[in-house]
């Protein structure tokens, strides 16, 4: 797997990362779920529009950087 992160340069090994260090845990304010949802209305190939009802936003990151979002939403 070729895991290269925005602060490493293309030169870096993905062995040089550590895969444990990632983390997944759910937005934890109101701050936080509008960051999620600006990054997915700006970055997801689909037209983003929130996600109504109940329904759960999720934060994959490695120290401070977040690298993936997660959303589920129930029908």
């Amino acid at each position: 797997m070729n895991l290269i992160l925005p602060e490493h340069s293309a030169t870096t090994p993905a062995a040089d990362i550590d895969l444990l260090r990632i983390q997944v845990r759910p937005t934890m304010d109101f701050a936080e779920r509008r960051k999620w949802d600006a990054l997915m209305s700006a970055h997801h190939y689909l037209p983003y529009h929130g996600l109504f009802g109940k329904s759960l936003r999720h934060i994959v990151y490695l120290e401070d950087q977040w690298l993936a979002l997660l959303g589920w939403r129930a029908e």
